[in-house]
């Protein structure tokens, strides 16, 4: 995971990324056996949607000064 900021006219964007990376697959795979594949999408899932909230609330507190 990992957040970029860059300056646009007007403020800041800001990009926030996540990966799966293979190491954490074969730790789930190993932890999970046969679940592991539904706990992967599980955990993605939960990460696609934190994404967004997680980059409001860095909005919400920069803007509040």
């Amino acid at each position: 995971m990992g957040v970029r900021a860059r300056p646009v006219d007007g403020g800041t964007l800001l990009t926030e990324e996540w990966e799966f990376l293979p190491a954490g697959q074969a730790f789930f795979a190993e932890r999970y056996g046969e679940a592991a594949d539904e706990q992967i999408a599980q955990r993605t899932r939960d990460a696609h949607e934190g994404i967004p909230v997680t980059l409001a609330a860095i909005k919400r507190i920069a803007e509040a000064g």
